[in-house]
C-alpha cells in the first residue's frame, strides 16, 4: 500500500478465559484462517487513506466480536509499534510448561537414594515463563510458580533455573544476550538432607559452577532452530570475516570441508526449522583471491576461549604472475 510502516501503531486487545489461576489469554483477532480477508475490508481501505494524505495523522478502532484493535497513523513517528497482552506467560500456577518439566523430574527424582541432595536445572528452550519475574495483568510469575511447586512436593529439594535473556537494543540495532540463573530451595518441611550446611555448600558449588559456564552466544530461539535443522553441526557455519588480504573463518568449517561434508551458509533471519541451508558464501573469496594470483602465506590458529570453535586467520601474498591466469590483452 506504499505506506511507511515505521508511522503505524497497532494496539490488540484481548480476553482471558477461565477462571482464576486457570486461565490462559486469548487475542482478540481473526481465526488464522480469515486474517486475509479481514486485513482486506478493514485495514486495507485505512492505508489508502492514509497513502493520499501521508502528512496528516490517522486511526481506525475497530470493534468486531472477532477482533478488537487500534490502528493508528502518525507522520512524526519514528519506529513502529505494536503492543498486545502477554498470551504466551502463564496464567495458571500449575497448568504452564515450567510447571510440567518440574513435575516430571520429580516422578524421576522419587527413585533417588533418600540422603541425596534433589535438584532439578531448568534450561531454556525460549519460554517466556521463565523470563517473567515480576507478573503484571494477573499471570503468574517465575517466583510464584517455582515456589507453589516446592511447597507442594516434598521430593525436590531446590531448584536452579538458567534463563537466557535476550536484550534488544532498537537504537543500536543490536542485541545483548545473557544467562539469569535463579535459585529456589524449599523451606517448608525441608528435608533433613538440605539443613545446615549442606544448602550452603550447595549453593556455593552452584556459583562456581555458574562462573565458569560460557556465556550465551545465541538466544534460546536461535539455538533450538540450529538444533532442528537436519545436519546441523557445531561451529560458526558460514561465518568469517575480510580485512584486506586477510581472511578470518571457523576452524571446525575448514575441517568439515576437508573431511568431504558439504558447507552451508547461515540461514535468512526468520526462517523456518526446516527450511534447507543456503550454499556456502566463504569460498567464493578463496576463489577471488585464487584468481587474483594471490597464494596463502600464512595461516594463524586464534584460539576461541570459552566459544565452541577456533578461527583460522589466513594470510594472502601480492598477486604472483607466475600463478595469475593469463590473459590475452584486448585488441586496441
Amino acid at each position: 500500500m506504499r505506506v511507511n510502516p515505521d508511522r503505524l501503531d497497532i494496539r490488540v486487545q484481548g480476553k482471558t478465559i477461565g477462571q482464576y489461576r486457570d486461565a490462559k489469554m486469548t487475542l482478540s483477532l481473526p481465526a488464522k484462517s480469515d486474517i486475509a480477508d479481514f486485513v482486506r475490508t478493514e485495514i486495507v481501505p485505512f492505508l489508502g487513506t492514509v497513502r493520499n494524505a501521508p502528512g496528516r495523522s490517522a486511526s481506525i478502532d475497530i470493534q468486531r466480536p472477532d477482533a478488537v484493535l487500534t490502528v493508528a497513523y502518525d507522520p512524526e513517528q519514528m519506529f513502529f509499534r505494536m503492543g498486545h497482552p502477554s498470551y504466551d506467560v502463564s496464567y495458571s500456577v500449575d497448568r504452564n510448561p515450567l510447571w510440567s518439566a518440574l513435575k516430571d523430574k520429580a516422578n524421576q527424582l522419587r527413585a533417588s537414594p533418600s540422603d541425596s541432595i534433589r535438584l532439578v536445572i531448568v534450561c531454556d528452550g525460549d519460554c517466556k515463563t521463565l523470563k517473567e519475574k515480576s507478573p503484571m495483568g494477573g499471570h503468574f510469575s517465575t517466583r510464584a510458580i517455582v515456589e507453589d511447586f516446592l511447597r507442594r512436593t516434598s521430593t525436590v529439594d531446590a531448584v536452579l533455573l538458567l534463563p537466557v535473556v535476550e536484550t534488544r537494543h532498537f537504537m543500536m540495532q543490536k542485541s545483548a544476550i545473557s544467562l539469569v540463573p535463579d535459585f529456589y530451595a524449599r523451606r517448608a518441611g525441608a528435608r533433613v538432607v538440605m539443613a545446615g550446611r549442606n544448602e550452603i555448600a550447595l549453593r556455593t558449588h552452584l556459583n562456581a559452577f555458574l562462573t565458569n559456564m560460557p556465556k550465551p552466544c545465541l538466544s534460546a530461539l536461535n539455538a533450538v532452530n540450529w538444533c532442528e535443522k537436519e545436519g546441523f553441526l557445531i561451529g560458526l557455519h558460514g561465518g568469517y570475516s575480510i580485512s584486506g588480504n586477510t581472511m578470518k573463518i571457523s576452524s571446525r568449517q575448514i575441517l568439515e570441508t576437508l573431511a568431504g561434508i558439504p558447507s552451508h551458509g547461515l540461514p535468512p533471519l526468520g526462517s523456518p526449522p526446516d527450511a534447507p541451508l543456503p550454499p556456502a558464501n566463504w569460498q567464493e573469496h578463496f576463489l577471488r583471491y585464487l584468481q587474483h594470483g594471490q597464494m596463502i602465506s600464512k595461516v594463524t590458529v586464534v584460539s576461541g576461549g570459552d566459544a565452541d570453535d577456533d578461527t583460522l586467520e589466513f594470510e594472502f601474498g601480492q598477486s604472483d604472475p607466475a600463478f595469475h591466469s593469463f590473459r590475452m590483452p584486448k585488441a586496441p
